[in-house]
């Protein structure tokens, strides 16, 4: 009996949680547009002391703006929503002074590092709640790796009103391209580009 309970408890469990992320994914599917925050550093950690020579260099040009300000320049080619058939609206400001903060102080590692959905939910709770917003979309880094030649990235749709994830996700990014700056953007650009395919699973999936 005790067994048939706790099966019971766990489909219905199972069924609920289905249920609410069927809920989530039906406010991204609706939005026709994003609001897109840019790139998050906040939890980032990168690793390979040998790929990441120049710290100072590394959070002050890039880290503190320069990457989401490429990104912003070249808007049409670090454009989200293209391939998921949304409007992206630029809105790197939380996204930029929240990198500022960001030190040397225990950015570069020489061994293994990860973020769980629950640290991507501390992240976006921290976000200004917009009263008139809608969906935002965020990359939020949990690392860049010189070994593997990869950006490990938590693709994260949130509701902006309640700063609530909607879908998290994460993706890996093949680094490439001349110069640091470049090679490391060349992450984020695969990231973008494998976004229309993920987001179809998606719908298929909790759609």
């Amino acid at each position: 009996m005790k067994k048939k309970v706790f099966l019971l408890i766990g489909f219905v469990s199972f069924i609920s949680m289905q249920l609410l992320a069927q809920s989530r994914m039906s406010k991204v599917i609706a939005a026709q547009e994003i609001d897109w925050y840019g790139v998050d550093f906040t939890k980032t950690r990168m690793i390979g002391p040998e790929g990441f020579l120049d710290p100072d260099a590394i959070v002050n040009k890039y880290v503190h703006g320069g990457w989401n300000a490429v990104m912003k320049v070249e808007a049409d080619k670090y454009d989200p929503g293209k391939p998921i058939g949304k409007k992206a609206n630029i809105y790197f400001d939380v996204c930029n002074a929240r990198n500022k903060k960001v030190t040397k102080d225990g950015l570069i590692i020489d061994g293994e590092y990860s973020i769980t959905p629950d640290d991507v939910q501390a992240i976006i709770s921290q976000y200004p709640k917009k009263a008139d917003g809608g969906v935002g979309l965020v990359y939020i880094v949990e690392s860049l790796n010189k070994r593997d030649q990869k950006a490990h990235i938590w693709m994260t749709f949130f509701d902006e009103k309640t700063g609530e994830v909607l879908l998290t996700e994460k993706v890996e990014g093949k680094a490439g391209g001349f110069g640091f700056r470049n090679y490391w953007l060349g992450a984020f650009h695969s990231v973008i580009k494998q976004s229309g395919k993920l987001y179809k699973k998606w719908v298929k999936d909790f759609g």
